[in-house]
């Protein structure tokens, strides 16, 4: 493993609980309405959620009856996800390999913004060769430009890697493989922007 996804490792390992109650606390201001479009969007039921932290998301997706598994590189948040009944894979994400055309939609919600920028296209290279013809993706990024280790506000004592992006950079990121068909700008009340975009496999 990786020194960026070591780091973040024993982060979200060490500081599950809180990290759980902001996702928590997030989910029905934030996130929720993506989810329902990522959802009513799909072509089948088999869903990723990468970076899954808690399974806060994948237990709205369980509940509604996709088939969800949750991948994520921390332990504790497998451990959070495997007590609301949910599958688990323990992976980091830029390591998770499924068999070509098995996936119907994949859900990274401030996930990728946890890996080097440069190592970003094999990712999403790999996401499009496991996903089915007509394949959803559900990405959310900071808005930005600079990437490293940085302490935040909920997490004072502690760094993790963080990369932020233009809408113009993460369009060109997956232009060889999807399709945007719903962009938002969402800034929030902490400052911080979130780059939102639903894609479907081309």
């Amino acid at each position: 493993m990786e020194e960026i996804a070591a780091k973040n490792k024993e982060v979200y390992d060490r500081y599950g609980d809180a990290l759980a109650a902001k996702y928590a606390n997030n989910f029905p201001h934030r996130v929720k309405e993506h989810a329902k479009r990522f959802m009513h969007a799909l072509h089948g039921k088999t869903v990723l959620d990468v970076g899954c932290g808690p399974g806060t998301h994948a237990e709205f997706f369980n509940r509604i009856g996709l088939d969800v598994t949750c991948v994520d590189v921390s332990e504790t948040m497998l451990k959070k996800c495997e007590s609301k009944g949910l599958k688990t894979l323990l992976v980091d994400l830029q390591e998770m390999q499924f068999p070509d055309r098995t996936i119907d939609g994949i859900w990274a919600v401030s996930s990728i913004i946890h890996i080097r920028k440069q190592n970003l296209p094999a990712v999403i290279k790999k996401w499009h060769r496991m996903l089915r013809p007509e394949g959803m993706v559900f990405i959310a990024v900071k808005e930005g430009e600079k990437e490293g280790f940085e302490y935040t506000k909920e997490l004072p004592q502690a760094q993790r890697w963080f990369a932020y992006f233009s809408d113009e950079e993460v369009r060109r990121l997956v232009a060889p493989f999807f399709e945007i068909v719903f962009y938002s700008r969402e800034p929030t009340e902490t400052g911080t922007v979130y780059l939102n975009y639903l894609m479907r496999k081309i």
